[in-house]
């Protein structure tokens, strides 16, 4: 076999004609001009023959150049894919996540895209979680995100995001019927709530006042909706730092009062199963959730 050339000539002159400049390989290989310069110098010795006409303003290459050039190219590239191959993360396989459905749809999914950027050989199952079940009684998932105060003793529970309620409504329905500038405004207009929740109940008691009766309820069973009913200007719901935080990004909702209610003990919680050992691949992304949490400002 004949000798070859040096590696880091070859990667001088590659750099080169593909920028068609030593000044611009120079940049992308972190070296001087100067430095590329002489490895190009070196990799034309070694053929004996020139490999390319360079002058201040041009770059052209001959012939010979042309081909090894093509050639070196698909060199590099297969080089290039065979130390990525070898590099990828070893993390893989499949991890079935059973989680509240307007956690999913609000805050987990468009999230998503960076874990799989990230990790390129995990496929992930979500499955939606009702309130008040037992995510595992069928033994399927293997992590679980829920909301509430976890209690059952089979189960690990890890604090993922505290919550904090505070009403939100429409910016149309703001400065509808003389404005919100205090609590007692929001008797003026439907008060939308989940079935079952009491969340304004909480609220109103927290300001030492309660709600009368002649006050206007809506509630619906998919928390989803009741953010919906709020930008269509049906009344005020009563939002959170989660779920409602991409609309108040966005302007389609805003908060017509300040201050919150603080939910402690209740929030997010990821939940895994005691006594059974959680997968490389539940680790992982268990690691992921609460980095992508702590990286959400409220």
């Amino acid at each position: 076999m004949s000798r070859l050339p040096p590696l880091n000539a070859l990667r001088a002159f590659e750099a080169s004609a593909r920028n068609k400049s030593l000044t611009k390989a120079a940049n992308e290989l972190h070296v001087t001009p100067g430095a590329i310069s002489k490895q190009f110098r070196q990799l034309e010795e070694h053929f004996g023959f020139p490999l390319a006409s360079k002058s201040r303003d041009s770059f052209v290459l001959t012939p010979e150049g042309q081909e090894l050039h093509a050639k070196i190219s698909q060199s590099f590239s297969l080089l290039n894919e065979a130390v990525h191959g070898l590099q990828r993360d070893p993390i893989a396989g499949r991890l079935v996540l059973r989680c509240m459905p307007g956690f999913a749809t609000r805050w987990l999914i468009p999230r998503l895209g960076k874990f799989y950027a990230r990790f390129e050989r995990v496929e992930l199952q979500l499955m939606s979680l009702a309130e008040l079940t037992d995510p595992f009684q069928d033994g399927i998932p293997d992590l679980a995100i829920t909301f509430g105060e976890p209690s059952s003793s089979k189960l690990e529970a890890r604090l993922l995001k505290q919550m904090e309620f505070f009403p939100v409504c429409s910016p149309v329905l703001l400065n509808h019927d003389g404005g919100i500038k205090r609590n007692r405004d929001l008797f003026r207009h439907v008060l939308l709530d989940g079935i079952g929740a009491t969340h304004w109940n909480d609220w109103f008691k927290a300001q030492g006042q309660s709600i009368p009766a002649t006050v206007r309820r809506l509630y619906f069973q998919d928390f989803n909706q009741n953010l919906a009913a709020a930008r269509a200007g049906l009344g005020i719901a009563m939002g959170d730092n989660i779920t409602a935080a991409e609309e108040l990004a966005q302007g389609a909702l805003v908060r017509p009062l300040k201050g919150s209610l603080n939910a402690s003990p209740k929030g997010y919680y990821v939940l895994t199963q005691k006594g059974r050992e959680n997968s490389p691949l539940s680790k992982v992304f268990i690691e992921w959730l609460f980095n992508e949490a702590k990286s959400v400002t409220d």
